[in-house]
């Protein structure tokens, strides 16, 4: 998935029109870009602030990541707003995740060691299928040390057996569903309100550009 854009046109009242009766002071549409953008980075943090890593592994600030790819810039029908992080997009709108570049499986951390990395950067790792939640499903685990190993009786009995003396790093799913998350954009009515005062900020400046000059 690629960035995310969305664009601010001119609505009641016009940005275009107060712009082209005003002139420009810093510009109606630089007031809106900067004070909307500074509202999503805002937003970003916060969420990068409240949002840890659930495993407790190193944390890799990914919210403010997406921040720092946010930018703005001028169109003719009003502003651009642009976030560049690819991840944000997958994030806000959620969707189904497959594996690719011919990969059967996606790999979904099961451990603070593996968080934020690749398997492939793990040398002792080996493919099982281990009980969880009293389902058989496909995992990455470390090697176990050769040892005198008890036996188990039947596939299931071995099985067990092996998870209990296995650290699990990776859970192998065929795809996984990701929920969209509306907070990772500010609520719409925050977005106009913001909109609004940055208006009010340049009809303000213009205002205090045009008092006459005291004798």
């Amino acid at each position: 998935m690629g960035s995310l854009q969305f664009e601010i046109k001119g609505k009641q009242p016009d940005i275009n029109e107060i712009q082209s009766l005003l002139g420009s002071v810093g510009g109606v549409k630089k007031s809106i870009g900067s004070r909307v953008t500074a509202l999503l980075k805002a937003n970003f943090t916060n969420l990068d602030n409240t949002r840890a890593n659930k495993l407790g592994g190193k944390r890799t600030h990914t919210w403010a990541d997406i921040g720092r790819s946010t930018s703005w810039e001028e169109i003719p029908e009003g502003v651009r707003i642009t976030i560049s992080d690819k991840r944000f997009r997958q994030r806000y709108q959620g969707g189904t995740i497959k594996p690719r570049n011919g990969s059967r499986y996606l790999t979904i951390p099961a451990s603070a060691r593996s968080y934020d990395k690749r398997a492939r950067e793990f040398t002792n790792l080996t493919f099982k299928y281990v009980l969880r939640d009293g389902r058989l499903v496909p995992a990455l685990v470390e090697k176990e040390p050769k040892a005198k190993q008890r036996k188990g009786k039947g596939l299931r009995g071995a099985i067990r057996e092996s998870v209990v003396n296995s650290k699990v790093l990776y859970w192998l799913v065929r795809q996984a569903k990701q929920a969209p998350d509306p907070s990772a954009l500010p609520k719409q009515k925050e977005i106009e309100r913001t909109i609004i005062v940055a208006i009010e900020e340049y009809l303000a400046a213009v205002k205090e550009t045009r008092k006459p000059a005291t004798a």
